[in-house]
């Protein structure tokens, strides 16, 4: 099963690191992906592990 809070505490660590958008938008845009890979990461493990078809 997926670790909640670590994927949490790996979020909140990148939003931490990210850069207002208009000072350092290149950076800001690669955190937010990094972001939703993780997101999208963590909900394919969890329907995994529900018995959910991956695609």
């Amino acid at each position: 099963m997926i670790d909640h809070q670590r994927v949490q505490g790996q979020i909140r660590a990148l939003e931490e690191r990210k850069p207002p958008a208009d000072v350092d938008p290149e950076e800001h845009r690669r955190i937010n992906d990094e972001i939703s890979r993780i997101i999208d990461r963590s909900r394919q493990y969890q329907a995994a592990a529900s018995g959910m078809k991956v695609v």
